[in-house]
């Protein structure tokens, strides 16, 4: 019974490792002031898909950010701007 509970505390406890970590890497950029600029967006987002694209090996992704209904950053799946 007490192998199960240290077996149970050990899961815990690397789950809670996994979480912080993954928190703190994804928390390294810094976010963007209120009311920052279409230049400025767009530049986060590169950096930001950039980053995650590196750091979980994905190939490709496709984002958009849109501000009041008009669309201020767009990429297609190698991070590209497309119209």
């Amino acid at each position: 019974m007490k192998r199960v509970n240290v077996l149970r505390w050990a899961a815990a406890a690397l789950v809670l490792l996994t979480a912080t970590a993954t928190f703190l890497g994804q928390r390294s950029l810094d976010p963007l002031p209120e009311g920052a600029s279409a230049e400025q967006v767009s530049e986060h987002m590169d950096a930001v898909l950039e980053a995650a694209m590196q750091r979980y090996s994905i190939a490709g992704v496709s984002a958009g950010v849109i501000r009041e209904g008009e669309v201020i950053y767009s990429s297609d799946l190698n991070g590209e701007p497309f119209d």
